[in-house]
C-alpha cells in the first residue's frame, strides 16, 4: 500500500484531538489543521488523497462546516471520526457521502478497512478523469446540539462573576476577558447556559442574597448592596419574583427552614465547568 496523503482536521471542542490512530500514522503522510484554518486553501495546496474530520462532540455548527467542505470538494473522500457515536450521526455521515465513519478508540481492523478503502478510491481517481460528485443537503440529527461551547472559553468570566458579585459587571468587559466580541460572548453564554448573561448574573446574585438573609440579623439594604443591587426596590422586586416572598420575609425562620437544602432554579453549568 502506497502512502496516502491525509489532511487531518481537528474539530474537537478544545482543539486537542487525541493522537492519530497508529495504523494511519504509520502508513500515511499527514498534514494537520484545525477548524480555524482556511480549509479550502489547504485542500488546494496539499491536494490530499483524503480528509479526516476528527470530532469529539459534534454540534450543528461543526457538522455544517464539514458538510460545506465536503460539498465544495466532493471529489475528495472524507472520513468522519468521532468520540460521541450514535446511529443517527453515522446515518447522517454516510448520507452526506463521507467515505467512512470511525469511532474512537478505533479498532485496528477498522483502521485497516478505512485505509484500503481510501487507497482504492485514490487508485481509481488516478485512472479516471476527476469528476464532481453531486452532493445533497442532509438534515442533521435532532440529537445533535446547535452548539457545544467549550467551558474553557467562558471560565475567565465565570470566575470573575462569582468573585465580584458586589461589583459592577459589564458584558463587554467579560467578553474582553474571554477574548471574544460582545456579540460572540452573548451568544456563547446563551448556548452554554440557556439563559442570557444578564439573567445568569441576576440568578447568582439572588442566590447569594438568599444565603445572606438566612442570618436574621442581616440588614436587607446591606445585603442588596453586597450582592450588587444599588436599587433596593429593584432588589426586592427581583427577589420576590424569584422566591415568592420579600427579602424581609425571607429572614423568617420558617421560610429559611423550608428553603434549607433546596437548590435555586439556576441554569445548569456547562459540562466541563
Amino acid at each position: 500500500m502506497s502512502a496516502l496523503k491525509l489532511l487531518w482536521v481537528d474539530m474537537t471542542i478544545e482543539g486537542t484531538a487525541p493522537e492519530v490512530p497508529a495504523g494511519m500514522a504509520a502508513y500515511c503522510e499527514i498534514t494537520t489543521a484545525t477548524n480555524k484554518h482556511p480549509l479550502d486553501q489547504l485542500l488546494r495546496k496539499v491536494r490530499p488523497d483524503a480528509v479526516v474530520f476528527d470530532f469529539d462532540y459534534p454540534d450543528k455548527i461543526s457538522l455544517g462546516m464539514a458538510a460545506r467542505v465536503k460539498e465544495e470538494h466532493s471529489s475528495v473522500p472524507m472520513v468522519f471520526l468521532t468520540v460521541q457515536h450514535s446511529e443517527a450521526l453515522a446515518v447522517w455521515a454516510f448520507r452526506s457521502r463521507f467515505a467512512d465513519y470511525l469511532v474512537r478508540p478505533v479498532p485496528d481492523a477498522d483502521v485497516d478497512r478505512c485505509l484500503v478503502l481510501l487507497e482504492d478510491i485514490a487508485v481509481e481517481k488516478r485512472m479516471q478523469p476527476q469528476r464532481h460528485m453531486p452532493t445533497m443537503s442532509v438534515p442533521m440529527p435532532d440529537e445533535v446540539p446547535a452548539a457545544v461551547m467549550s467551558a474553557q472559553s467562558l471560565l475567565p468570566a465565570l470566575h470573575f462573576i462569582e468573585s465580584n458579585l458586589s461589583s459592577r459587571i459589564v458584558a463587554e468587559e467579560m467578553a474582553r476577558l474571554c477574548c471574544m466580541s460582545p456579540f460572540r460572548f452573548g451568544r456563547a453564554f446563551k448556548e452554554a447556559f440557556a439563559v442570557s448573561f444578564r439573567d445568569y448574573v441576576v440568578h447568582l446574585r439572588l442566590k447569594e442574597a438568599a444565603r445572606l438573609l438566612a442570618n436574621p440579623q442581616a440588614q436587607v439594604t446591606q445585603v442588596a448592596y453586597a450582592v450588587g443591587f444599588n436599587d433596593l426596590s429593584h432588589f426586592s422586586r427581583m427577589f420576590r419574583r424569584q422566591f415568592g416572598v420579600t427579602p424581609s420575609a425571607a429572614q423568617d425562620a420558617s421560610w429559611s427552614t423550608r428553603r434549607a437544602g433546596k437548590p435555586l432554579p439556576l441554569p445548569a453549568l456547562p459540562r466541563h465547568y
